[in-house]
């Protein structure tokens, strides 16, 4: 009985040795398999959040020279507290908006409003308020930043841009964000992508081009001033190209 027990024990050592060694034979299979999913799943964007929210908005107001901040948030009273005191920490004078019934900005410096356009309730109520084109039509800098609700089959740029395209349309319809304004919109994937948008007239479709330097992220200060360079040398050049929708006929 003794001989026998030993063997025994001999016996489940060697079968559970050799489970050791299949286990960790299946984890060196299924290793570039799990790598490669967290890649993918990297791609796709993450839910930002307050802190992303302030960062980029911060990076691109000082970039601007923006001296004061109104920020139309979703995120509820407690994180509404911490952005007005970090954006206070970061210099700037600041207002948390959450609803249009006082909705008012100045012109008169550089201000910014930062925008967040997940909440499609609070985007209709900005572009609805009756003064929204005067608002547009001063030295306003505006932010709004967006969701990637791109899946990760169909996670390319392109098509992201191409939702945001279709969404602004039918969001800047009756919207005059013209060439003399300053109108960024932004997403966040494996970074920050902004877009500087205008429509060059009214019942115009709406224009993209990227703000973007050598393709760097937009959160490091240097960068972000590169990348506005890039983009407001050709200020002029899209100001002279406004025009307007003129009915016309030809007699003959």
């Amino acid at each position: 009985m003794f001989h026998y027990k030993r063997s025994s024990g001999k016996f489940i050592q060697l079968r559970v040795f050799r489970l050791q060694n299949h286990l960790k034979a299946t984890i060196m299979k299924l290793t570039p398999f799990v790598l490669c999913l967290t890649l993918i799943c990297a791609m796709v964007m993450q839910p930002w959040d307050k802190q992303d929210f302030l960062e980029i908005s911060t990076v691109y107001f000082k970039a601007r020279q923006v001296k004061s901040v109104t920020a139309i948030s979703c995120f509820g009273a407690m994180d509404d507290f911490w952005l007005m005191k970090s954006y206070l920490g970061s210099g700037f004078y600041v207002r948390i908006v959450t609803s249009f019934g006082e909705f008012n900005v100045s012109g008169l410096g550089n201000c910014g409003v930062v925008v967040d356009a997940r909440c499609e309730e609070m985007v209709t109520a900005l572009i609805e308020h009756k003064d929204i084109n005067a608002y547009l039509l001063t030295n306003i800098y505006w932010l709004f930043l967006d969701e990637n609700s791109e899946s990760i089959e169909s996670f390319t740029n392109s098509s992201v841009l191409q939702n945001l395209n279709v969404l602004y349309n039918n969001r800047f319809r009756k919207v005059d964000v013209l060439p003399m304004t300053h109108v960024a919109i932004g997403y966040l994937d494996e970074r920050w992508r902004l877009y500087d948008v205008h429509k060059p007239y009214r019942e115009a479709s709406v224009m993209w081009q990227e703000i973007a330097c050598c393709d760097e992220d937009l959160v490091d200060p240097k960068v972000m001033k590169c990348a506005l360079w890039n983009v407001d040398k050709n200020q002029k050049m899209k100001r002279d190209l406004q025009g307007f929708a003129m009915p016309a006929a030809t007699v003959v």
